[in-house]
């Protein structure tokens, strides 16, 4: 995400992307991120924040708008590649995003991680403001892979398919690293991983798509809906 710590309010903010990586937002101390900031003001995340629940709201504000920006401007029609261009573009950006980012992309990595397995209070603000829209462009570029017509529910799967091959490694690397000691890690994988994730998501995008012209999938037993408005949780 080229992070750089230039100001007082950068290294608090590097701080506590490396603090909350380590220990999660419960157990995250405002002492941590100071001494690791260099500050010794107690104040100094009031002050450039608004408090320590700010600070983690920004680094969670920083992280979903980064992977919004991404998924709507090389997922976009409008930038005059085919759909399987533009679907292996989103699969490159999207591991680079998780697995490039040296120490930073991996705390921050982490600290999303712990996000989805204990959601905080912004979590649904969050999904409102930058993955809704994202979803849906999503499931377009699905759509002209497999047909326009083809039912909502076929293009959530195959949409979660792609990209779940992905967070397969990043949610899972822990235990994925002492099954398999000798892997490269994934800063130096990614790339490898990102071709594989764009031959294998496309073959099975086609098959998808003749299955469904064929009439031969079988559909399940629930009906979702397009997302327009927040949810009541």
């Amino acid at each position: 995400m080229g992070l750089e710590a230039t100001t007082t309010r950068d290294k608090l903010f590097l701080a506590g992307i490396s603090v909350f990586a380590q220990y999660g937002y419960a157990g995250a101390r405002v002492r941590e991120i100071c001494k690791r900031a260099d500050s010794s003001n107690m104040n100094a995340i009031n002050y450039y924040f608004g408090g320590k629940e700010k600070l983690y709201q920004a680094i969670l504000e920083l992280m979903f708008a980064e992977l919004g920006n991404r998924m709507r401007l090389l997922g976009s029609s409008e930038n005059n590649k085919t759909p399987e261009e533009r679907l292996c573009d989103l699969v490159r950006s999207y591991c680079a995003m998780l697995f490039a980012g040296g120490e930073v992309g991996s705390e921050i990595l982490a600290i999303f991680n712990n996000e989805m397995a204990q959601p905080s209070e912004f979590l649904n603000e969050l999904i409102d403001k930058h993955m809704v829209g994202q979803n849906e462009a999503i499931l377009d570029l699905v759509g002209e892979l497999i047909g326009k017509d083809a039912p909502r529910w076929l293009l959530q799967d195959s949409a979660v398919s792609v990209f779940s091959q992905i967070i397969y490694y990043s949610s899972t690397w822990v235990v994925y690293r002492r099954v398999h000691p000798d892997h490269p890690g994934m800063e130096a994988y990614h790339q490898h991983l990102a071709e594989h994730v764009c031959r294998f998501s496309l073959a099975g995008l086609r098959e998808m798509k003749h299955a469904f012209e064929a009439n031969a999938l079988i559909a399940p037993n629930w009906n979702p809906r397009r997302t327009l408005c927040k949810r009541n949780e």
